[in-house]
């Protein structure tokens, strides 16, 4: 799979541009996301390099946006995008995670009870843990036909969905979690 810049229709900056006007006129109860990635190039790296760009984004108050400080180190100051330090912070606040599917952040997935939008990518792990998450029914994918109200108003709408599956993982959501791993690998999931 190509990257997001190289896929057809990908829209790149204006189109994130354009999401966070829309999310300015649009009424939706609080939500605290979080961005983790990497070098990778995402719909996750354009909305860091359009909030560095662009300072003065005005979301709205109930909207709050946190990245990785480990990762966006060189993050301009900024009253609507705060660091998160995976060191110190708590997951407690978080309402979703928009990452990669990475097992660590599926893991504190899990153990936090926040759902994940994964970035799908060409990377097989990736793909593997993509699969996991699907088989959980923790999270969904977020590509390049998604934008930032697309992402609320999906999560809005399937959040019940999620907190229903964390209720079912309940304390043994570890091992469940590493059960599906095994079954995936022992080739007893259908993904």
């Amino acid at each position: 799979m190509p990257f997001l810049s190289q896929q057809k229709n990908f829209k790149g900056i204006g189109f994130i541009e354009n999401s966070f006007q829309k999310i300015i006129k649009k009424d939706f109860q609080k939500l605290n996301l979080l961005f983790v990635g990497g070098s990778f190039d995402t719909s996750v790296n354009l909305l860091i390099n359009y909030i560095n760009e662009n300072c003065k984004i005005n979301l709205p108050d109930n909207l709050k946006i946190y990245v990785d400080k480990s990762i966006y180190i060189n993050l301009k100051n900024n009253k609507d995008v705060f660091l998160f330090d995976f060191d110190i912070d708590s997951l407690s606040f978080i309402d979703l995670i928009v990452s990669r599917a990475g097992l660590g952040i599926i893991s504190d997935c899990v153990m936090n009870k926040i759902p994940i939008f994964y970035i799908k990518d060409i990377n097989y792990e990736i793909q593997f843990n993509s699969k996991v998450i699907d088989n959980l029914i923790i999270g969904q994918e977020f590509n390049e036909n998604n934008n930032m109200i697309d992402l609320i108003n999906i999560f809005s709408s399937v959040k019940s969905k999620y907190q229903n599956s964390f209720n079912d993982l309940n304390k043994d959501g570890v091992f469940q979690f590493v059960s599906i791993i095994k079954n995936i690998l022992n080739g007893k999931n259908n993904c």
